[in-house]
């Protein structure tokens, strides 16, 4: 990873790469494990905007069935809205917005 996160080594397959709070794939990219270097520099755009990253293995499912997120209001699940799939190969993913604002 580049300079602003921990190095914990080059991922073994596919990952998508986000900012940890954001909505409807703002700022999310998928990489092949061979594209170590854009996928680094996405990593730190998004720091350098003062977001929290998350990297997580590419699940095919996602892919091809979508995503589908849980919305929890007090102690429970109130909503599970699905979303089609957002992902494809990236280049240059979208530059993050915001200060850090969570968006």
């Amino acid at each position: 990873m580049g300079s602003t996160g921990a190095a914990l080594g080059p991922p073994a397959d596919d990952q998508v790469i986000k900012p940890s709070v954001a909505s409807g794939g703002l700022c999310t990219a998928r990489y092949r494990a061979s594209a170590r270097e854009v996928a680094d520099a996405h990593v730190d755009r998004l720091h350098e905007a003062g977001h929290t990253v998350m990297v997580q293995a590419y699940q095919a499912a996602v892919g091809t069935a979508g995503d589908t997120a849980v919305v929890f209001l007090g102690s429970g699940p109130a909503s599970a809205p699905r979303s089609p799939s957002r992902l494809s190969w990236a280049a240059t993913p979208a530059r993050p917005s915001g200060s850090g604002s969570g968006r």
